[in-house]
């Protein structure tokens, strides 16, 4: 985007910088009294009337311009003019017009401006008082803090913008929008300011305006061209090293550059220079969800001066070393590196750029309202952020109080498990010389822990690997292992200073080699928004913590008068007692022993806590197995039992000995755990190893309550949610209910919002969020007909078209081919023979089934999901054509963000019709469409309530 003034402008431009007190003839007179007139405010910078009303308050006050000494290209005089201010700016602004301005800055949100304002005087701070916009008075008083100190000459670099702000306010120099014009061109000079102050005063010293401003843009562009080059190089490093997803690596690394550029020196948006990046993106015709978001968080900064100000008042972090830690791996800095203010807003920046996904942990009851949260309300969101890099924590008031969520440093892990094969020279692929100890991502985990000289660290940790004295030339290893193995050798060479543990040096080191494909910090945010799920002691895991133990003391201790049961004194206050002492904590990294009911979350539990009634972290221990378990439930049930053993008489309502010996016991963990949870209790003996049990009180993998953790997150705790629940049998019914809870439900001022999403909850399965302005379920909703009769007329009757399509014999081959390679080799020949002499004349539906049917019959254990699932999306793909294909496409209904990523593509929940059914079905889809996997109906829709929540914050 260049900006190139037409003669006639710059003829104007050049003029109004000549000092007034020189002869001028009458026609240039009248056209220097039109400019001042034009420097009334323009409404147009600002939509609400009432703003306007404000600025135009401070009237038209005329005003002498600083000289700067420039030669027109159009006529042979040069005007001579002083580089210092004229004595008329020398004179204060009256105290009257400093309160408009004041009053006028604070009424449209430039709060930080009006407080830096309010103070100055003086040139060129009178000068910049007496602009009617206050974009450009942002922008001037940014410029002149990042140029002051430098070798330059400052008036003459604040002249030329001060003149080309007036212009650019003048109806006689309007490009494009004029003001704009003029907003792009401070941008884009604040930028090359924030880059070198020297060599930019340099460019702006110029005689020829025109030269000038095609100077601005070249520069500009060739370091644009420069950020590209930055990303092209670091994607083309990740395809040749091979570890880690190229593609999800240049995503992750776009919000880094985007804030390079966008972040001045003083902490402050170049809010002129949003729009330069914009335009890199605006002429693209389909844009990814990521493309769209960063886009999305521009325009906000963009017409947000409160944003703005919000993110200038993130402060470095203050006695946390671990928010030190994170801004410097999210920023890819050395250990040592020191934190500054700068850091901690950049760090803030890329998050709030980043476009988060669930990956693979089950943090769905969490990451939803992160998703919504970065989509809806950023300023929200970077209250949070904010909160959580300068004191390590977020906080809310919860019950009256002030709570407190602090996270874990960890992250759902996925490429550091990774196993390769390093050979003795340090290489691990074929073919190639790349060497381990070259890849970005490990050299990153190596600087966060303090590691320098990474190539003689690693080549010893190889030679460690190889001294078992066995005759291989090479071996295989998990890229986490291989760190771990490196963290230890540099411990032994004493490089690292750092005196914590390996097992805490190596989560550091996994966080930074992770930071590669995800942003860390909103992965550290949602930790902490996870943590809200068990913070009050009517929670789900607390409480079932407490019933398991105290229903077992019940039933099996035989320590307790019977008459009193659940109501004896003694459980009522170890209950209290317990609720006290735990503490869960979300954690990502743990691994699940088999994949959730999702079909998708692999990893995350909860872990549990002794806070011993303290309230540091640092004084917690973690309960980290069965032993732990037992001497902590041991610990409290002393300290409850201690003031009833005064009484020493037959009426003792505790036999404590007994008590404590049954909790020593191996019958107490067993009765425990089954009490637990029960998909334990169902297990007739879990025999000696009770922590091979799916669900134990000390670690659970498991998710949570997504509308507990609603109700902290907002702080809303007096009313109820209003909810819309539905209970289908069918897709159909599903998708029926939503239209009408749509129809209901839509805020006003989210109405055209595209990016607004609303809380969905399939209760006990996964929590997501509605997409209800997308273009596809915006059509359903948006219409007069009835929701049935819309799904019928605009869904099912043109797929029924398609499910009466015979099979080709191109088509059957190619399914017959596909499901023989289920069936093990000595039976495919029959199977294939079989599948052969289906009749020819089958509709779609009809062979489809015939085909599951024979294939079952050759696998009989087989599942039968796991079957349709594969075989319908292969009649997708390979049995129909590209237009019919488009046409199906054409039908889907994309109604939820299901959190999840397929490579760049976020993946949505879609109603299909699906020819081979001849039903509505829910799907996986990717955004652009294309589909991912049916979604069970026996584990999505069969006895499931799916509960829509409009507007939390509407309560």
């Amino acid at each position: 985007m260049s900006i190139v003034p037409t003669k006639s402008q710059e003829r104007s431009f050049i003029f109004s910088c000549r000092n007034l007190n020189e002869p001028i003839v009458k026609d240039k007179k009248a056209k220097i009294n039109s400019l001042h007139e034009s420097l009334k405010y323009d409404n147009a910078l600002s939509p609400e009337p009432a703003r306007a009303r404000h600025w135009s308050n401070l009237g038209s006050t005329p005003y002498s311009r600083p000289p700067v000494a420039i030669k027109t290209p159009y006529s042979s005089t040069i005007y001579s003019i002083e580089a210092t201010p004229s004595p008329l700016l020398k004179s204060p602004v009256n105290n009257d017009f400093d309160d408009k301005v004041y009053d006028a800055l604070v009424h449209s949100s430039y709060i930080k401006l009006a407080l830096t304002l309010k103070t100055k005087q003086g040139y060129p701070w009178n000068e910049i008082k007496r602009l009617s916009s206050p974009i450009l008075m942002e922008q001037l008083t940014q410029i002149y803090e990042i140029a002051k100190g430098h070798k330059i000459n400052l008036n003459l670099l604040m002249n030329f913008c001060l003149n080309y702000a007036r212009i650019g306010k003048s109806s006689t120099f309007s490009i494009n929008k004029g003001s704009d014009a003029t907003t792009l061109l401070l941008g884009k000079i604040l930028f090359l300011l924030n880059l070198d102050v020297a060599q930019t005063a340099d460019l702006l010293n110029d005689l020829n305006i025109v030269k000038v401003i095609e100077n601005v843009n070249n520069c500009t562009n060739g370091q644009l061209e420069k950020m590209f080059c930055n990303l092209s190089t670091h994607q083309f490093q990740h395809v040749s090293q091979g570890l880690q997803d190229a593609q999800l690596a240049y995503i992750s690394r776009m919000p880094y550059e985007l804030a390079n550029c966008l972040l001045l020196k003083t902490g402050e948006i170049n809010v002129g220079f949003i729009p330069v990046i914009k335009d890199h993106f605006s002429d693209k015709k389909k844009r990814t969800s990521f493309e769209n978001h960063f886009l999305y968080v521009l325009n906000a900064f963009e017409s947000s001066p409160l944003l703005r100000s919000l993110l200038s008042t993130i402060e470095a972090p203050y006695a946390s070393p671990r928010s030190e830690d994170l801004i410097r791996i999210s920023l890819r800095l050395p250990n040592n590196h020191p934190i500054t203010s700068l850091e901690a807003r950049k760090a803030a920046l890329m998050a709030l750029l980043s476009h988060l996904r669930q990956g693979p942990a089950g943090s769905c009851f969490a990451t939803f309202i992160c998703i919504e949260m970065l989509s809806s309300n950023l300023v929200r969101c970077l209250s949070d952020i904010s909160e959580l890099l300068s004191y390590g924590k977020i906080t809310r008031i919860v019950n009256g109080h002030k709570v407190e969520f602090t996270f874990l440093m960890k992250v759902s892990s996925g490429s550091i498990d990774k196993t390769i094969h390093i050979n003795k020279d340090g290489s691990y692929l074929k073919n190639s010389s790349m060497k381990i100890y070259e890849s970005i991502g490990l050299i990153d985990a190596c600087r966060s822990v303090g590691i320098v000289d990474i190539t003689s660290v690693a080549r010893l940790a190889i030679h460690e690997m190889y001294n078992s004295g066995e005759n291989v030339n090479q071996t295989n290893i998990s890229i986490k292992k291989f760190m771990e193995l490196m963290i230890l050798q540099a411990r032994k060479m004493k490089l690292i200073q750092s005196e914590e543990s390996v097992h805490t040096l190596l989560d550091k080191a996994t966080l930074a080699y992770e930071s590669q494909l995800q942003n860390v910090v909103l992965r550290i945010w949602e930790n902490a928004v996870a943590n809200t799920a068990e913070i009050r002691d009517t929670s789900l895991l607390k409480q079932s913590f407490c019933q398991a133990v105290t229903t077992s003391i019940t039933k099996y201790s035989k320590a307790l008068v019977k008459c009193y049961h659940d109501a004896h004194p003694f459980i009522a206050e170890l209950s209290k007692m317990l609720l006290q002492r735990i503490h869960f904590t979300y954690d990502p990294s743990v691994i699940y022993q088999e994949m959730a009911s999702d079909k998708h979350s692999t990893k995350g539990a909860f872990i549990l806590y002794d806070t011993k009634n303290a309230d540091n972290p640092k004084e917690w221990k973690l309960i980290q197995n069965s032993s732990d378990f037992q001497i902590f439930v041991g610990s409290v049930v002393r300290q409850v039992i201690s003031p009833l053993d005064v009484y020493e008489n037959d009426d003792l309502l505790v036999d404590s000995t007994r008590i404590l010996i049954y909790l020593q016991s191996h019958d107490f963990l067993q009765h425990a755990i089954k009490e637990y949870n029960f998909a334990n209790a169902k297990k007739a003996h879990l025999g000696v190893n009770v922590e091979a049990a799916n669900h134990v009180p000390w670690l659970v993998i498991t998710g949570d309550d997504p509308k507990e953790v609603l109700q902290i997150y907002h702080e809303k705790f007096t009313d109820t949610f209003t909810e819309f629940v539905s209970t289908p049998k069918t897709a159909s019914d599903l998708l029926k209910d939503l239209i009408g809870f749509a129809k209901k439900g839509v805020p006003q001022e989210h109405i055209f919002n595209p990016a607004y999403k609303q809380p969905l909850i399939v209760d006990g399965l996964h929590a997501c969020s509605l997409l209800i302005n997308h273009p596809t379920f915006k059509r359903a909703w948006n219409s007069t007909l009835d929701p049935a009769d819309w799904i019928k007329m605009n869904i099912t009757d043109y797929g029924q078209h398609i499910s009466k399509f015979f099979v080709g014999s191109e088509a059957r081959s190619q399914i017959i081919n596909k499901l023989s390679q289920k069936i093990p080799e000595i039976k495919r020949k029959d199977f294939i023979a079989e599948a052969n002499q289906l009749s020819s004349i089958l509709l779609l539906p009809e062979y489809r089934n015939k085909m599951i049917e024979l294939t079952l019959k050759f696998l009989s254990p087989q599942k039968y999901d796991a079957i349709y699932n594969d075989l319908d999306k292969f009649i997708y793909n390979k049995a129909f054509s590209e237009g019919i294909r488009f046409f199906i496409h054409d039908l889907e209904i994309h109604f939820a963000d299901s959190n999840w990523q397929h490579g760049m593509q976020s993946s949505n929940f879609s109603f299909i019709f699906n020819p081979a059914t001849a039903n509505v079905e829910l799907w996986e889809t990717l955004e652009n469409g294309d589909l991912v996997s049916p979604l069970d109906p026996e584990t999505w829709i069969k006895d499931k309530k799916w509960v829509y929540i409009p507007d939390p914050l509407a309560h």
